[in-house]
């Protein structure tokens, strides 16, 4: 199995707490030094993919410090608050990004925890353009693929069960999310998802990681045949807005 991912996450508990505005401080320096683009509201790279794969860098405060975690049984513990929402999805595009096909883009989004302001300046700047799928890398637990946000459909069931069947990981497509950056989007892009990342308790100081699935969820992501996942984007009917 995979270590690294786990490995990224638990440095990034290191940075400690990432409230809004902290974002450029914090992380500016390392995603440039990777390649990483600054633009209005994110950080991207291959942002012309079809298929663009996100997480958010800022974490909510607290004010508990939150550099320190325990691990009992693959399970991150925070002694504080670890900021695992997102920080879960921030490792795993940190492992990802060198290893994945052209299809597939990042995006790193700021202020996703004060209302999605990274992911708004993005939409009004007309960023993505070419994105035909938007997964977000932000939803609690180990079992969902989310295709409706706020109760209003964000993406097709189809292509949620082709990215749950493509995972081979058990997951369930679920209308019952709640709302993260993808949202932003889902009258420009077909398919706009959110895909459980084993976070638990987020928001508090008691907040967990289950990093062995953190792992295996990378290498079926890293498994994944984008080629095939994208041919299930749905085909909107002529005429129909986006």
């Amino acid at each position: 199995m995979n270590i690294e991912t786990s490995r990224i996450f638990q440095a990034l508990v290191g940075l400690g707490e990432v409230p809004y505005k902290t974002e450029e401080l914090v992380y500016g320096s390392l995603l440039e030094g990777l390649g990483f683009q600054r633009a209005p509201g994110c950080w991207t790279l291959n942002p012309e993919a079809p298929i663009l794969l996100t997480a958010h860098l800022d974490t909510v405060y607290l004010g508990l410090g939150g550099k320190g975690y325990v691990v009992q049984e693959g399970i991150a513990k925070g002694v504080g608050h670890m900021g695992a929402d997102d920080k879960a999805g921030v490792a795993l595009i940190l492992y990802l990004f060198r290893r994945l096909p052209p299809t597939v883009g990042f995006v790193l989004f700021e202020g996703e925890e004060v209302g999605r302001v990274g992911a708004r300046r993005a939409r009004k700047a007309g960023l993505f353009r070419s994105a035909k799928a938007m997964i977000s890398l932000d939803r609690c637990g180990t079992t969902e693929v989310i295709y409706a946000q706020k109760g209003q459909p964000t993406a097709s069931l189809e292509f949620a069960q082709a990215l749950a069947d493509g995972l081979g990981m058990g997951h369930k497509p679920s209308p019952h999310g709640v709302v993260t950056d993808s949202f932003e989007f889902a009258q420009e892009i077909p398919e706009c998802l959110n895909l459980a990342v084993g976070y638990a308790n987020p928001h508090s100081p008691h907040d967990r990681q289950d990093l062995e699935y953190l792992d295996r969820l990378a290498e079926a992501l890293l498994a994944m045949d984008w080629e095939g996942l994208l041919g299930q984007v749905r085909r909107r009917p002529e005429g129909e807005p986006p």
